[in-house]
């Protein structure tokens, strides 16, 4: 297949002149599913580098439009199994193209949700993705070296680290709150990722958090109809009951 052919020559290249790529927590990666590798965009090598940490799965990406131009860029972009989409004006197929990818089962998706190397905010989309495919998203960090001086003249040690995937609900819906709160909730998770300093457990708990601070503002605005009381408590109950399996997983 074109796209491991490539990678196999790259990251060969890559060895003779930085050795051994340092892939981490690679036992993360789920092993009966496809999902989302989401990852913070600071580099040009970043979906290099995700490529070696990831294989021998393979994935698609998104890649602004205007890089499709000529037929020779446009041929090895597609057999790389990247897909335009407008970043100024997306429309329904930006996110209609990756989820029929998903659910296709063949590849994975590499989605960076700053959007570009001059951002660092987290723009929505990734967790709805994850929803309509019903798929985890796989948090994946490279930690540098960031620019090819640092990795070829000065020859600074390239590492890959993935976290633990975050798996959506699947048995009811999700509000675009909550859905959005899965987005912004991925701008904490990449520090801890990247750095191993903070305990990915403590992120799964934030996550809860959010979830139920967002499901407790929307049973407050229904407090007129006389049903908060009920609301409320079935709230608490279902984000500690949710809290408590996550905790079980993250721990075992």
């Amino acid at each position: 297949m074109f796209f491991k052919a490539v990678v196999n020559i790259v990251r060969f290249l890559v060895w003779i002149v930085n050795g051994k790529t340092e892939i981490q927590n690679k036992e993360y990666i789920p092993k009966d599913t496809v999902f989302i590798l989401a990852a913070p965009h600071r580099s040009l090598l970043d979906p290099v580098f995700i490529s070696f940490g990831v294989y021998p799965h393979i994935f698609s990406s998104m890649a602004k439009q205007e890089l499709f131009k000529g037929k020779f860029i446009t041929w090895v972009l597609t057999h790389m199994n990247a897909f335009p989409v407008n970043r100024e004006n997306p429309g329904p197929s930006a996110l209609k193209q990756p989820v029929s990818i998903l659910k296709e089962g063949k590849t994975n998706l590499l989605i960076f949700p700053t959007g570009s190397r001059h951002s660092t905010e987290i723009k929505g989309g990734t967790s709805s993705i994850a929803k309509l495919a019903n798929v985890p998203i796989l948090p994946v960090v490279y930690q540098g070296p960031l620019t090819f001086k640092d990795l070829i003249l000065k020859r600074k040690k390239a590492t890959v680290r993935f976290g633990k995937p975050i798996y959506l609900p699947k048995e009811k819906r999700i509000s675009r709150e909550e859905l959005a709160a899965y987005d912004e909730l991925l701008g904490t998770y990449f520090p801890s990722v990247g750095s191993g300093n903070r305990s990915e457990l403590c992120v799964c708990s934030e996550i809860n958090q959010l979830m139920f601070d967002v499901k407790y503002a929307a049973a407050f605005k229904k407090n007129s109809t006389g049903k908060f009381p009920v609301l409320f408590f079935g709230i608490a109950a279902d984000s500690f009951g949710q809290s408590f399996i996550d905790w079980s997983m993250y721990m075992s």
